[in-house]
Formats: structure tokens, sequence, C-alpha cells
């Protein structure tokens, strides 16, 4: 199975569209928020489940601020992550995620991309699809891949 993940695309659909041109049918797709208001149009673009949280700059698109849910026999917790204090600390992201049992967290909000593992938890913010602030300011997005039930393989990616 495989899942795009998504973020901070804030309204400017043309680069998920880019990517959904390249990975036309993924089994899922994940966004952390920050679409403003695009959420209802993503859902139509793919006919896979879409996981979708609210971030700081949805206004007006109503989903929840945080998510927890299965995806090939791991747990992902998912928020847009401005409510975590995530510029200071990752510590109480990795908490709530762990409280909910979760062994993936994927959030957004910096626009920077982060794929690593600390212990048993994957922990993945895919940066950001139109307003990249990493080194070099490529528009960034995550393949999530598992396959038959085994370890989660996250991959970086570059539009």
């Amino acid at each position: 199975m495989t899942a795009l993940v998504v973020s901070d695309t804030h309204g400017d659909d043309s680069a998920l569209r880019r990517l959904l041109n390249m990975y036309p049918h993924p089994d899922m797709l994940i966004h952390a928020g920050d679409a403003d208001g695009s959420g209802p149009y993503y859902r139509s673009l793919v006919r896979c489940p879409v996981h979708i949280v609210t971030g700081n700059n949805d206004y007006g698109f109503f989903a929840d601020s945080k998510e927890t849910f299965r995806f090939a026999g791991h747990t992902i917790f998912l928020t847009h992550g401005h409510r975590y204090n995530i510029y200071r600390s990752l510590d109480s992201l990795l908490y709530a995620a762990e409280e909910a049992g979760a062994d993936i967290v994927i959030f957004g909000h910096t626009h920077i991309p982060v794929c690593e593992r600390q212990g048993d938890m994957l922990i993945l913010n895919p940066g950001s699809l139109t307003y990249p602030r990493q080194a070099g300011h490529r528009p960034s997005y995550i393949l999530l891949a598992v396959s038959d039930g085994g370890a989660p393989d996250a991959k970086l990616l570059y539009l």
C-alpha cells in the first residue's frame, strides 16, 4: 500500500494536481493541514481514502485538528502541529502520538520536511508543496509505503 503525504498547500492546488499526475492511484492521500479551504476539492481528485486535518490557516474548512487512523497495519497520528509547540520541541507531539497508540506521526506547519525514526516512532513532516522553507526551497512530499504488513518505508521526495 502507498500513501501520498502532503501538507501546507495553502490553496495552491496546482502542485497537488501535478503530484497526482505522477501518482494517479494512491491507496491513501494524507494532508497535514493548511489546505486553505481546498480540502473538499482534494477529496474529489482521488478515489481513495483521504485524511486531512485543519491547520492554523484553515478558515471555513471544518475538519478535526487531529486524527488517528490505521494504514496497512500501522497506526498514524495526524495533526498540523501548531498546537504542540513544535518549533521548540517535538516532545509534546510525540507524547500525543504515543498516547494515541500510534507508531507513525505526521505533522506539518513548519514547511520543513522531516523523515526520521526515534525509537519505535516514525516521524514525518512532508514540508510544503507550495511554500517550502528548507535549503534549496524545493516543494516536498513523502511517499509512505508498506508491503504485506511489514515495516513502513517513507521516502522524502521533491517536485
